[in-house]
């Protein structure tokens, strides 16, 4: 029996006497604060019911007779709020992009931003919080878990410090004020530098781009040059590191740069049409000693896009000046120079040629642009096909990787990868 126990507390059930044996716990002041703060409004409501309950009075006289319960009840009110919003915004200081009190971080900067006064000191607070905008932006890219969203939301910030720094000489402000601004904006200035070098090292290294996971993936060949899978093609989804693997069967070294090998890719409302052959960027042999090239190198078109491309012929010992050359389309349904999926182009005394490509088509394929001259044809150009537009207009697609390349495979079996990640507007360019 421990000493200075009581008959009483002997004969407690073991429940009680262990309750009893509990140390006491002394609530920490914010915690009493709420509790007197919610009670106190808890009364104040309670008395406003039993008035109206007891008493019957005329209009005007109840409620000038209640307006101080009801002014009183009103800032007590505000006042809780801002005790509970304060005691979250505290937490979630340290909350980064993706975490779940980030929102309340948010929140709170744009609380705090409402009740600053003054143009100058408002201007002051978008900095600061700019600032903070680099160090989360720097923070994600290099931990990879940098989004599409982030950087559209990233961007969008830092178009308001732009503007703050557009109109500072137009704010009525004292010349003190407005160097201690311009100060603030020259180490922003300095700190997106820093960021943005960061940013477009990591960019050059694909470290930055999101992986395409569960992208719906299909592999195929429309020529039927090849077999996919055994088959004619291959279907199926994305693992969560952007990954996709299918299985080629080579007869002939030639049949893998004479397909029409592609793959269509969907996700996230975008959707893709992609060669697994890359186009050649140097000037083609054609015909008898010409030379052909287009310009600029562009790989995809988003759907209903029209691009203007030049065409070079050229030749080191005949005259190239008023030569014909036919485009076609080996594969899609490009519309090239008004005319579908062919045209005849006349060049120039340099041997120049404008030509307009537009993508159509009710499905999404890969065009092979092909040019015939003196009855030779060659491939110029591989063009992919994109639906889909971003938040700020500008089209977003995929980044494939293809391992191994598919250009020298020899003939026989080869297991192939596509590394798939989401392609977005550079970050840097922002910055």
């Amino acid at each position: 029996m421990k000493k200075g126990n009581s008959l009483k507390e002997m004969n407690s059930p073991p429940l009680e006497r262990s309750l009893r044996e509990i140390p006491k716990i002394k609530p920490r002041a914010y915690f009493r604060l709420k509790v007197a703060a919610v009670t106190r409004l808890a009364a104040f409501t309670k008395g406003s019911r039993q008035e109206r309950s007891e008493t019957r009075e005329a209009p005007g006289r109840a409620s000038l007779k209640k307006a101080p319960q009801y002014a009183a009840a009103i800032v007590l009110g505000i006042f809780i709020a801002s005790i509970l919003f304060g005691g979250l915004n505290v937490a979630a200081r340290e909350a980064k992009p993706g975490d779940t009190l980030y929102i309340v971080k948010l929140a709170g900067e744009k609380f705090n931003l409402a009740f600053t006064l003054g143009k100058g000191e408002k201007a002051k607070k978008k900095i600061e919080f700019a600032q903070r905008r680099l160090a989360e932006l720097e923070e994600l890219a290099r931990s990879g878990k940098l989004k599409e969203g982030d950087i559209i939301y990233f961007a969008e910030k830092l178009a308001e410090v732009e503007a703050v720094a557009r109109n500072l000489e137009s704010l009525e402000l004292e010349n003190e004020e407005k160097a201690q601004i311009s100060k603030m904006l020259t180490r922003l200035e300095e700190s997106k530098e820093k960021t943005s070098r960061k940013i477009r090292d990591l960019e050059s290294k694909g470290g930055v781009l999101e992986p395409a996971a569960g992208a719906r993936v299909k592999v195929y060949d429309p020529s039927s040059k090849i077999k996919i899978n055994g088959g004619t093609s291959s279907v199926g989804k994305a693992d969560r590191y952007g990954r996709f693997d299918f299985k080629l069967w080579i007869e002939e070294e030639s049949s893998v740069l004479e397909s029409d090998l592609q793959v269509l890719i969907e996700l996230d409302g975008r959707k893709e049409a992609l060669p697994l052959k890359e186009s050649s960027r140097v000037e083609v042999p054609v015909g008898e000693g010409y030379h052909l090239s287009i310009e600029p190198a562009v790989e995809v078109l988003q759907k209903g896009e029209e691009k203007t491309f030049i065409l070079s012929l050229e030749s080191s010992n005949r005259n190239v000046r008023g030569k014909m050359i036919r485009l076609f389309d080996a594969c899609g349904e490009a519309i090239i120079c008004g005319q579908k999926s062919s045209a005849n182009l006349v060049v120039d005394e340099n041997g120049k040629a404008k030509v307009k490509i537009e993508k159509r088509g009710p499905e999404l394929s890969v065009s092979r642009i092909m040019a015939e001259v003196e009855g030779d044809k060659v491939e110029i150009m591989r063009l992919g096909m994109l639906e889909t537009h971003s938040e700020i207009g500008a089209p977003l697609g995929f980044d494939v990787e293809v391992e191994p390349s598919i250009e020298n495979l020899p003939p026989g079996e080869k297991k192939i990868t596509l590394s798939i990640r989401k392609k977005y507007i550079r970050l840097a360019d922002f910055l």
